[in-house]
């Protein structure tokens, strides 16, 4: 029986064509660095996202032991009117100013100075116009269009529309969680809960003050008023809105 030829040339051909498909799969210098240095960024999302979470676990489960403890020694009973004053004397409204600046949104977005100007001015209706104009604008950054939302949220609170104040509140929450910026998104909680703690929901008030405590800038203010929110809470009625905490929302 005679042994088949073998074509070298043939099978010479099938190398160079397999290792030239090769190369031409294999990503450049360039694309390789801009590969890594993506996964580097997402990396640190990551790590910074997790890191928040941490924080606001321990805070919550804080808050957690707290409501067990106050759950174990409630009294059906209502509070007599002298426990009840005794109650406000010992949770002293804090001294929270209703101007931007000091609403903590300080350092303020330069886009937003006339408006402010006009509210440091007396002007809230001014101020809500000048608003009103930044927000229509197609070029804002995160940060500018987080901030308008919440510069109006304040002025309509300021005005006695703290219903109203709370969809602009939720609107900005939103912006900054879509983009996994957690510092808009505690200022974006501590308005919401100034806005729940306008409208007597005490409960969700304090919750939202939970969520804002571990970013940073002004943490002893957000404390004040999630002390003051609790205090308020515990002199309601057991079946009260306002002890009521919306799990849909938290």
């Amino acid at each position: 029986m005679s042994k088949p030829e073998v074509k070298l040339a043939d099978c010479s051909q099938s190398t160079i064509s397999l290792s030239e498909g090769v190369s031409e799969q294999l990503p450049s210098y360039e694309e390789l660095l801009d590969t890594i240095h993506h996964l580097v960024k997402e990396r640190d999302a990551y790590k910074h996202q997790l890191a928040f979470a941490q924080r606001t676990v321990i805070e919550l489960q804080n808050q957690i032991a707290y409501a067990s403890q106050l759950a174990s020694s409630v009294q059906v009973s209502p509070l007599s009117p002298i426990d009840n004053q005794t109650q406000v004397e010992r949770a002293p409204k804090p001294k929270v100013c209703s101007t931007w600046i000091q609403s903590w949104l300080s350092p303020s977005e330069p886009i937003l100075a006339p408006a402010e100007d006009a509210w440091q001015g007396g002007s809230v209706q001014r101020a809500l116009a000048k608003v009103e104009l930044v927000m229509r604008r197609k070029d804002l950054t995160l940060s500018e269009e987080v901030s308008a939302e919440l510069l109006f949220c304040a002025l309509l609170r300021s005005s006695g529309k703290s219903q109203l104040a709370l969809s602009y509140a939720e609107k900005a929450l939103t912006l900054a969680k879509n983009a996994s910026d957690y510092w808009l998104t505690g200022k974006a909680e501590y308005h919401r809960g100034l806005c729940y703690l306008k409208l007597d929901l005490f409960a969700r008030s304090v919750w939202c003050f939970v969520l804002a405590s571990q970013t940073a800038g002004h943490c002893e203010q957000v404390e004040a008023n999630r002390l003051y929110a609790m205090e308020r809470c515990k002199e309601l009625p057991l079946n009260h809105l306002g002890r009521e905490i919306d799990a849909q929302n938290i």
